[in-house]
């Protein structure tokens, strides 16, 4: 994609570069002519400036994944007090595993493998 909003841009830029050559042809000695392939040159320099300005804004919305790798292995690891638990499925009670939680844009994610249950935890407040 960075490619083409590269040839968009050297385009417009080339256009609009040609476009100015013409304006000042078209008024050395005044012709019409050359004014109106001028104005269209410049027009087309605008079409490509607006094929960039629109590429940009379609890489923008383009969603993005997040991948996030957390690793805990003593309480040491830990600031303050703090204690390691074994993770349960709230609705089986079995044990879950790291590859059982994924980090995603709506929370931590968590999918039982032997209940199938899908479910977003949630941190219960400290106070």
């Amino acid at each position: 994609m960075k490619v083409l909003e590269g040839v968009f841009v050297f385009f417009a830029i080339m256009f609009l570069l040609l476009s100015a050559i013409f304006f000042i042809a078209a008024f050395s000695p005044f012709s019409l002519d050359i004014l109106v392939e001028a104005v269209v040159l410049l027009l087309i320099a605008m079409v490509f400036f607006f094929l960039y300005y629109r590429s940009e804004k379609m890489e923008a919305n383009r969603p993005v994944e997040v991948y996030q790798d957390v690793n805990i292995s003593t309480s040491k690891d830990l600031a303050g007090e703090a204690e390691l638990h074994d993770l349960k499925c709230k609705h089986c009670g079995a044990t879950l595993t790291a590859e059982d939680i994924k980090i995603t844009d709506a929370g931590v994610i968590v999918k039982c493998p032997y209940c199938g249950a899908v479910y977003r935890l949630e941190e219960e407040p400290k106070w």
